[in-house]
């Protein structure tokens, strides 16, 4: 997985429309918010995808979401912490 110093240990979405397909969010660390994720006024569309074993240091292991639209469709999100 990758790592963040800061935020969004995955991926930090900002002013972003977004669709992933298939996607695997596996083992990333943020020091701050969304170990998986960080979505901050974004759109994201998640299917068939798995957020797991996600690690952030204050908020949302798997996806911290401000001002933000998330959907999940055949998603899986386990274990993040």
């Amino acid at each position: 997985g990758n790592r963040a110093t800061t935020d969004g240990g995955g991926a930090y979405l900002y002013g972003s429309t977004s669709l992933l397909h298939a996607a695997q969010v596996y083992s990333n660390t943020a020091n701050g918010q969304g170990g998986g994720f960080l979505l901050n006024n974004s759109t994201l569309l998640l299917t068939d995808a798995s957020i797991d074993s996600n690690t952030a240091g204050s908020s949302g292991g798997g996806l911290r979401v401000v001002n933000s639209t998330t959907t999940l469709i055949s998603a899986t999100v386990s274990a993040n912490r």
